[in-house]
């Protein structure tokens, strides 16, 4: 796909409650991809409207990466009753596959970024029991980048 808008700043952007619904590593860089785009926020250097705006299809590209850990949580529950949580680490092979079959979407929530690594909190979501799982993805990278065509004036928060 061509885009027409890319940027590295990721200032005014915003990946909360976006799904991605395709994943891929393709020359270096996992990509992921956005059938229902990103925020982009009404601060936003790119975004005329004052609002804050989905855009249309989009992509994230992460540069030059290495994936540190992802993690799944789940539930222990004895009788209905939470005891506790089990962190389960998967490999990328997985998360990809499931993301591209569609037995999962990968959902962000809040990112937190240092230099050269960001952490995405996230939630796995599915068609079975239980539905959601909560999910963190770390990952090292010289750069994330972000295409898109167009904001979508309709598509506000």
């Amino acid at each position: 796909m061509t885009w027409k808008h890319n940027t590295s700043d990721g200032s005014g952007i915003s990946l909360h409650d976006c799904r991605a619904t395709h994943a891929y590593i393709e020359n270096g860089a996992l990509v992921l991809e956005f059938e229902n785009g990103f925020w982009m926020t009404a601060d936003s250097r790119f975004n005329p409207y004052g609002v804050t705006c989905r855009t249309d299809t989009s992509q994230l590209r992460i540069c030059k990466f290495d994936i540190q850990d992802i993690y799944l949580f789940d539930e222990i529950r004895l009788l209905r009753r939470h005891i506790g949580t089990l962190r389960k680490s998967i490999p990328i092979e997985k998360l990809l596959e499931n993301i591209n079959c569609g037995k999962w979407q990968l959902e962000f929530l809040y990112e937190y970024h240092a230099w050269r690594r960001v952490l995405f909190e996230c939630m796995i979501w599915f068609d079975k029991r239980p539905y959601s799982k909560a999910c963190q993805l770390s990952v090292c990278c010289d750069e994330m980048r972000y295409f898109w065509n167009r904001i979508c004036e309709d598509k506000t928060w």
